[in-house]
């Protein structure tokens, strides 16, 4: 509700927009306009020619549009120019939950108090130092079993060595070792 007093001109917009019956007026305007009723002899006037215009429309008949009316009205909407609106962005489920894991990250690595702002962007740093570490002395670990790829590449290479050579390359390799030794 507003505490501010109506003016003799915006409670004659009031009247020609909605009328005389105060139902049909802005509930937030509405308490202003009694006020203003209350106090204004020209307020309770134009009051009376409002209600009096009012009963004489609803003593009218209704009265039937003509289709001629219809087809020029719906012509006139159709060969009017449309201004495309951009829709507001739509906010998905997946850019609210990227919001708060992003919002989750920031406050774990940055922290909440002045204390974590020391500590915590140090292991910010060494965390993926220490992950990159341990992937790389993982990554090449001699000790891994060939794939079957693997496997079967050297298994050919063997045979065509054999076809090739007409001998076994394990014991041409110890033969070839055995004489240097």
């Amino acid at each position: 509700m507003s505490n501010t007093p109506m003016t003799l001109e915006r409670f004659a917009q009031l009247l020609s927009a909605y009328g005389a019956n105060p139902n049909r007026w802005a509930t937030a305007e509405r308490q202003a306009a009694q006020t203003l009723l209350n106090t204004s002899a020209t307020a309770k006037q134009w009051l009376a020619e409002a209600q009096q215009l009012d009963n004489v429309l609803d003593q009218l008949p209704d009265c039937p549009v003509s289709p001629l009316l219809s087809h020029r009205i719906l012509l006139a909407v159709q060969q009017t120019p449309q201004i495309a609106t951009p829709l507001p962005p739509q906010i998905s489920t997946w850019t609210t939950w990227s919001n708060l894991a992003s919002l989750w990250v920031e406050r774990l690595l940055w922290g909440t108090s002045p204390s974590q702002h020391l500590w915590r962007p140090a292991l910010t740093l060494a965390l993926p130092l220490a992950i990159g570490v341990w992937l790389g002395s993982s990554a090449f670990d001699s000790q891994q079993p060939n794939t079957m790829n693997e496997q079967l590449v050297e298994q050919v290479v063997y045979d065509e060595w054999n076809a090739v050579f007409g001998m076994d390359a394990t014991t041409s390799n110890e033969q070839e070792l055995s004489s240097w030794l």
